[in-house]
C-alpha cells in the first residue's frame, strides 16, 4: 500500500513539474513570436523601401537612356547611349550584390552566435 502511495506521489510530482516547464516554455515562445513578428515587420519595411529605391533608380536610368536616344542623330551616339545605360545598370547591380553580401555576413554572424549559445547550453546540461 505504501509502495502505491509513494509511486502516485512521484507521478503527481512529475506531472506538476512537466506542467510548469510547459508553461515556462510557452511564455518564452510567446515572447519570441512577438519579437520575431516585430523584426519581420521591420525587415519587410526595409526590404520594401530598398525595392522601391531600386525601381526608381532603374526608371531614372531608363529615362536618361530614352532622352539620350531621342537626341541621338548618329549610330555612334545610339551606341554611346546604350553603353552609358549598361554601365549605370552594372553599377546598380554591383551595389545590390554588395548589399546582399553584407546581409549574408550579418546572417552568418547571427547563426554563429546561435551555434555558440546552443553549444554552451549543451555543455551546461552535461
Amino acid at each position: 500500500m505504501k509502495k502505491y502511495f509513494l509511486g502516485s506521489i512521484v507521478v503527481i510530482g512529475l506531472l506538476i513539474h512537466q506542467n510548469l516547464r510547459a508553461e515556462e516554455a510557452s511564455k518564452d515562445l510567446g515572447k519570441g513570436v512577438s519579437n520575431d513578428a516585430k523584426d519581420s515587420a521591420d525587415k519587410f519595411q526595409e526590404h520594401k523601401a530598398m525595392s522601391l529605391k531600386n525601381v526608381d533608380e532603374r526608371i531614372e536610368s531608363l529615362n536618361k537612356m530614352k532622352t539620350c536616344l531621342s537626341s541621338a542623330t548618329k549610330k555612334e551616339e545610339l551606341k554611346s547611349c546604350r553603353e552609358t545605360h549598361r554601365g549605370s545598370m552594372e553599377a546598380m547591380k554591383m551595389e545590390h550584390l554588395d548589399h546582399h553580401m553584407e546581409r549574408m555576413k550579418e546572417r552568418r554572424a547571427k547563426m554563429d552566435e546561435k551555434i555558440k549559445e546552443l553549444e554552451a547550453k549543451k555543455k551546461d546540461s552535461k
